[in-house]
C-alpha cells in the first residue's frame, strides 16, 4: 500500500458471521444496518446519512448528541436557517462557494436543504453472500441533481464498498463533482478531552500547490498541517484550531489513526483518481479541523468559540470526484472503499 503507517494491523478473532442487513435503531433514529462478524454500517434514512461505522464496539464517526433521534423539518434547516449538523457521512455537490451559481453555497444548501432531508432506502441480500443498501436522496433543485448511494458489505472483511451516483434532474446541462464528507470522532471515548488523532495522505510530487497543499480556511500556520516532504506525505494532526486544507494527491488513499499514542484504530479510505481531469478546488482530498478560531467564508469572518457545542472534537475527511458534465438525465458514479482496523502502534508520524 502507498501508506504504510501501521506496524501491526490487527483484527479481533471472532466467529465468522455472514453479511446481514436488517432494520434497527440508533440513538433514537430508525436505521438500516449492514454488518458481518467484524463491522457494522448504520444508515439513518430520516437524516440522509450513514450515521455510524463500527469495528466491533468501536465507533469511528462523530454524532451530534444535541440532535440525536430528531428528524429534520421540511426545509432541512434549523429554525433560524442554520445547518443541522447531524454527524456521520454524507454527500454534497462540489465546489463549495458563494460567488456564482456554479458553486454550492452550503452547508446548509439553499432551502430545501436536500442533504438534510429524508432519503428512501431499499436493501437486499445478494447471491454471492454480500448485502447492500441503496439510498436515494431527494432532488436538489439548486444544483439540478439527485444523489443516490449503494453501500455493500461482504463476509469476512472489514471493508465497505460505496458507489455514489449523481444524476442530472434538470432540463439543462449541469457540472458538479461528488463530495463525500466523513466526520471522524476525535473525542476521548473514556473521559474528557480528545484522542491523539492523525491523518495522512500522499502528496502529489507534481502538485500545483507550492507546498504540496493549499490552506482553504483558517491560519496558514495552523500546527495541524505538517507536510513531510522527505517522505512525500501530508500529516494532519487534530488540534483545537479550526482550519481546512486541500491536496491534489493522485495516490487514491488516505488513513486516519485514532488514539495514536497507545494503540487504537485506523480508518482507511481508497478511491480512484483521474490524472488530467479537472477537480473541484483542484483537489482530490480535503481535511477540515473543527475547533475554535477564525476563518473567512461567504465574504465574512466567522468566529468559532471554544466550547463543546460550537466546536465539538471532530475531523472531516473529504474525498472529491472529478467534475462530471451531465446532460439532462445522465448520471455519474464514483466508487470508494472504507476499511477499519486495529493497530498496536503506528510509524511514520
Amino acid at each position: 500500500p502507498v501508506l504504510a503507517v501501521a506496524v501491526a494491523f490487527l483484527i479481533a478473532s471472532q466467529a465468522v458471521r455472514a453479511a446481514d442487513v436488517k432494520e434497527s435503531s440508533y440513538k433514537g433514529w430508525k436505521t438500516v444496518n449492514l454488518s458481518n462478524s467484524r463491522i457494522e454500517v448504520i444508515i439513518a434514512p430520516d437524516i440522509g446519512r450513514i450515521i455510524q461505522f463500527k469495528l466491533g464496539d468501536f465507533e469511528y464517526f462523530w454524532v451530534n448528541e444535541q440532535l440525536a433521534g430528531q428528524t429534520p423539518p421540511p426545509t432541512g434547516v434549523g429554525p433560524k436557517g442554520e445547518w443541522l449538523n447531524w454527524g456521520g457521512d454524507k454527500l454534497w455537490p462540489a465546489p463549495q462557494g458563494w460567488d456564482t451559481t456554479q458553486q454550492w453555497p452550503g452547508p446548509p444548501g439553499p432551502v430545501p436543504n436536500a442533504e438534510g432531508l429524508p432519503h428512501k432506502v431499499r436493501w437486499k441480500k445478494n447471491a454471492d453472500g454480500s448485502c447492500e443498501v441503496e439510498m436515494i436522496g431527494p432532488p436538489d433543485y439548486y444544483a439540478g441533481i439527485q444523489f443516490s448511494r449503494r453501500i455493500t458489505v461482504r463476509d469476512g472483511t472489514t471493508s465497505v464498498s460505496l458507489d455514489s451516483t449523481m444524476t442530472n434532474i434538470d432540463k439543462k446541462p449541469r457540472r458538479w463533482g461528488i463530495w463525500e464528507v466523513t466526520q471522524i470522532n476525535c473525542a476521548n471515548r473514556d473521559g474528557p478531552g480528545y484522542y491523539n488523532v492523525w491523518a495522512a495522505c500522499p502528496i502529489n510530487p507534481r502538485s500545483i500547490f507550492p507546498k504540496g497543499y493549499k490552506v482553504m480556511y483558517g491560519a496558514e500556520d495552523n500546527p495541524a498541517w505538517q507536510a513531510k516532504l522527505e517522505t512525500g506525505t501530508m500529516h494532519v494532526h487534530y488540534v483545537r484550531q479550526v482550519g481546512k486544507i486541500a491536496l491534489d494527491s493522485m495516490a487514491g488513499e488516505l488513513v486516519v489513526v485514532i488514539n495514536h499514542d497507545f494503540g487504537g484504530h485506523q480508518f482507511r479510505e481508497r478511491f480512484k483518481c483521474f490524472p488530467g481531469k479537472k477537480y473541484p478546488d483542484d483537489a482530490t482530498v480535503e481535511f477540515w479541523i473543527q475547533g475554535p478560531g477564525k476563518f473567512t467564508a461567504a465574504g465574512k469572518e466567522n468566529v468559532v468559540r471554544d466550547d463543546a457545542i460550537e466546536a465539538p472534537p471532530y475531523m472531516e475527511v473529504e474525498v472529491l470526484s472529478p467534475f462530471a458534465e451531465l446532460k439532462p438525465g445522465e448520471s455519474y458514479t464514483f466508487h470508494n472503499e472504507w476499511t477499519a482496523g486495529e493497530f498496536m502502534w503506528s510509524a511514520g508520524f
